[in-house]
């Protein structure tokens, strides 16, 4: 009983970005989403006053198949344009991105990646 107790009480580090907790369900290009965030977090600064605001924001990105941001604009607005600017400025400051699959690499033409700030 002592075992399965600890056992029931391991929390793995989570990928998902929806669904049930299964990273089984995630996809090829799900995976690749969430590898973006740390990628661009490098790039991300703000001064302090723009911190203390507490602003967030959400980028749209479109990539080539090899990586390079094709275009970057913003999704939702933080209502602060140099927040915004900013964010997509991270963004561009971090291409080329990672190669994308063939097998998703219309998805990341099409504009279907989308980050939050602050990452």
């Amino acid at each position: 009983l002592k075992q399965l107790v600890l056992s029931g009480n391991k929390l793995s580090k989570g990928t998902q970005l929806y669904g049930n907790g299964n990273s089984g369900d995630m996809t090829a290009f799900q995976a690749y989403a969430t590898r973006l965030p740390d990628l661009v977090r490098l790039h991300w600064r703000l001064p302090s006053f723009l911190l203390e605001k507490k602003l967030k924001c959400r980028v749209r990105v479109w990539l080539a198949p090899n990586g390079e941001v094709t275009r970057a604009e913003i999704y939702q607005s933080s209502g602060d344009t140099e927040y915004d600017q900013r964010a997509i400025d991270a963004v561009k400051a971090t291409s080329p991105f990672p190669r994308l699959s063939e097998d998703y690499a219309k998805r990341g033409q099409s504009g279907d990646i989308l980050l939050g700030f602050p990452l």
